[in-house]
């Protein structure tokens, strides 16, 4: 089985070498020095550690109304030893002391299973939420397959990840001949064995596809996955399959929120199309009442909403020397097809339309009509003719850009972009 070892930090330092930071003298009337790390405040001048916590209330008034209140309290962490003590910082967000820090092995064996934010020390599973770790399920006398599937006395156990809370193993039951040594996790009941495509989820388990030779490969997405010819949007508690044929399926992306992962995407394979976003559902456009424009699989992205242009006698320019021109922000994202540039407008699909678009090209210093053959958008940033741009500004490391694609680690997409040598 394949190791992964991922976003684990241990930092241990005496506290007494904090004072090492401000080295001029403090005298009694002065107010003590203290640095504050999480929810913890470490006072050097009296050597103490204090935690920090919130609280509240309720006080009935004497007319018989109730006066409710909260605050924070802040008191001596009495059995933190301030000379000895170690700092652990952990995961995403979980920072302890030694003492107060539940998992008492060596930390060298623990590790996060594979795409989520629980972890492992080999005995038991554990979550971390609001700074805190909590113990959820031992695993000491289960046999692991995998960071989701255990054995024991000839039994199959998952990890059912797609709970919120789940509290021990789940027997899978109903299937026959499954390969548990050949099953790769996907993302929560998903998984995929020699033998085709499962959802595991105790006596509701079954197969969705059977393998089908060179065909039945497996490609992630941030959201979603293909297998053969199939589209599957990551579900919490059942499979669910998209209407889209895999082999036309084209992600458009068309709007983001800055500074989140959110944005807001399409998927379509040119009849039916899904509208939703890289952190939320899909939902199925009713054509009925929206008609979808038949050259959709030919869009070519150009801006997404939020951008900005100025705008010069009916054309938009994303860069101008002369300020005296007014911005625009864009309320419906441009596509370019084989005739033109258009303005969308998401709600109805409407396409408008516009002018020429322009572009500085910075190895000739001249503005030319956007050619959009050879510009590629992505969420904060694009290429044009071989040179990435961050900010409508060039990037002059020498970036691969027929490389580029955003950066994802245990099938969890990020914000940034990366060529394998460079990361954006």
């Amino acid at each position: 089985m394949k190791k992964y070892i991922i976003n684990f930090l241990a930092v241990i330092f005496m506290l007494g070498a904090c004072t090492t930071l401000k080295k001029e003298s403090i005298s009694q009337s002065e107010k003590p020095e203290e640095y504050r790390i999480s929810h913890y405040i470490i006072n050097t001048s009296e050597k103490k550690i204090y935690i920090e916590g919130m609280v509240g209330g309720s006080k009935v008034q004497s007319d018989g109304s109730v006066m409710h209140w909260d605050g924070y309290s802040i008191t001596h962490a009495k059995n933190i030893n301030y000379k000895n003590t170690k700092l652990i910082l952990f995961g995403k967000y979980m920072i302890n002391f030694k003492e107060n820090f539940i998992i008492k092995k060596n930390l060298s064996g623990i590790r996060f299973l594979y795409g989520t934010d629980y972890f492992t020390d080999g005995e038991k599973i554990y979550e971390e939420r609001y700074g805190e770790i909590e113990e959820k399920i031992n695993i000491s006398k289960y046999t692991p397959i995998n960071d989701f599937l255990y054995e024991r006395k000839g039994k199959l156990y998952t990890f059912p990840v797609m709970y919120s809370n789940p509290e021990e193993l789940e027997e899978i039951t109903g299937l026959e001949n499954f390969d548990a040594l050949s099953a790769t996790y996907i993302h929560n009941g998903y998984f995929v064995t020699k033998d085709g495509l499962y959802w595991l989820n105790g006596d509701a388990s079954l197969q969705l596809e059977k393998f089908e030779g060179e065909h039945s490969k497996l490609t992630r997405y941030s959201n979603y996955f293909t297998y053969n010819n199939s589209v599957y949007k990551y579900s919490d508690y059942r499979p669910e399959k998209l209407d889209l044929d895999a082999r036309k399926t084209k992600r458009i992306v068309w709007g983001h929120k800055k500074p989140s992962n959110w944005i807001s995407m399409l998927l379509t394979d040119g009849i039916n199309t899904y509208k939703g976003s890289e952190t939320g559902s899909f939902h199925l456009i009713d054509t009925t009442r929206i008609k979808i424009p038949e050259n959709i699989l030919e869009w070519i992205p150009i801006a997404s909403l939020g951008m900005s242009f100025i705008e010069k006698e009916g054309d938009l320019y994303f860069f101008e020397d002369v300020y005296e021109h007014k911005y625009i922000y864009l309320e419906d994202f441009l596509v370019w097809v084989d005739n033109g540039f258009y303005k969308v407008n998401i709600s109805n699909f409407e396409m408008e339309p516009i002018g020429n678009i322009w572009i500085k090209n910075y190895d000739t210093k001249e503005y030319e009509i956007l050619d959009a053959t050879q510009y590629t958008l992505y969420k904060n940033s694009f290429v044009y003719k071989g040179r990435f741009y961050f900010d409508y500004k060039p990037v002059i490391n020498d970036i691969d850009v027929d490389k580029l694609k955003y950066f994802s680690y245990n099938g969890n997409t990020s914000d940034y972009l990366t060529d394998g040598k460079y990361l954006l």
